[in-house]
């Protein structure tokens, strides 16, 4: 089960460290969190796509949902969430061999 949340930021370097610093770690401490990857749009550059892996569905609501989620989010200097989060299960995977 994965999340992703879409933002625009106008400075992505110093959003990445900031996430880097406070928010991947604060997010990887919650129950059922696996893994966080962040994602740069190579059309739109000031794009950002945070996807998170959970173990289940409701670990990821639950986590979105707490007071500091928002918090965290607000602290990311002139970054704006793009859109909802996603909250979506992989179908399908294939590997090379």
């Amino acid at each position: 089960m994965h999340t992703i949340v879409r933002i625009n930021v106008e400075n992505v370097e110093e959003v990445l460290f900031l996430m880097n610093k406070a928010i991947t770690p604060s997010v990887l401490k919650q129950e059922g969190c696996r893994r966080v990857q962040i994602y740069r749009n190579l059309d739109t550059r000031n794009e950002l796509n945070i996807i998170s892996e959970w173990n289940t569905e409701e670990d990821a609501r639950n986590y979105f949902k707490i007071d500091k989620t928002q918090r965290l989010w607000d602290s990311l200097p002139n970054a704006h969430l793009i859109g909802a989060i996603r909250y979506v299960n992989l179908v399908y995977e294939s590997t090379p061999g």
